[in-house]
């Protein structure tokens, strides 16, 4: 029987070698195999936190930080929607950075920082951006990974030509977020701005 023309009913499909099967033609199949192979805390991270999968992610060598957190894209993406959603008022921020387990002190205590010495320049206006995501304006959901670097430098981006750094390093067994945006972030590093 032709292959254009299916097989009868009732007997087994054809068998594909392994050789001929390439894994970027079956995109979630090396999903599987690559969640199959790291570490179970990051993997737990990932779940709780993951929105999308990214879109593309591009390394080099791998350092030992980054390939622990080998779902940095996923988490950062996650991270940078959490953010979005909670946006309000500086105690809200407060609130949601303290909050957040995915957060280290060093970036809570640079965001407080930061507040606070807006606050002292100017009481009514404050900082007048948002520090976490580097911008004054930016879009309510879409966001998604397209760079994971091997430093751990993640860029996600979102609709109508948003972009914010992400910065992620393994502490203990968990990926957590050290910078993001203005905060810990090298200039270098950041998302470009016009």
């Amino acid at each position: 029987m032709a292959p254009s023309q299916g097989s009868p009913p009732g007997s087994r499909p054809p068998r594909i070698h392994p050789s001929t099967v390439s894994v970027r033609s079956f995109p979630f199949v090396a999903g599987l195999l690559l969640a199959a192979s790291v570490p179970t805390a990051c993997t737990r991270d990932a779940a709780r936190y993951s929105s999308q999968a990214p879109s593309s992610t591009s390394s080099t060598a791998i350092s030992p930080s980054a390939r622990a957190c080998h779902d940095s894209g996923i988490i950062a993406a996650r991270f940078v929607s959490d953010w979005v959603r909670q946006s309000g008022t500086d105690a809200a921020q407060i609130r949601h950075l303290s909050a957040d387990p995915r957060i280290t002190p060093e970036l809570r205590q640079a965001h407080h920082s930061l507040l606070d010495s807006a606050r002292q320049a100017d009481p009514e206006l404050g900082l007048g951006f948002d520090p976490i995501l580097d911008a004054q304006d930016n879009p309510d959901s879409g966001f998604h990974a397209v760079a994971v670097d091997s430093e751990g430098y993640v860029h996600v981006d979102g609709p109508d030509g948003f972009a914010v750094t992400v910065h992620l390093e393994l502490r203990g067994s968990r990926c957590r977020v050290t910078g993001s945006g203005r905060l810990r972030i090298p200039a270098e590093k950041r998302a470009p701005r016009p």
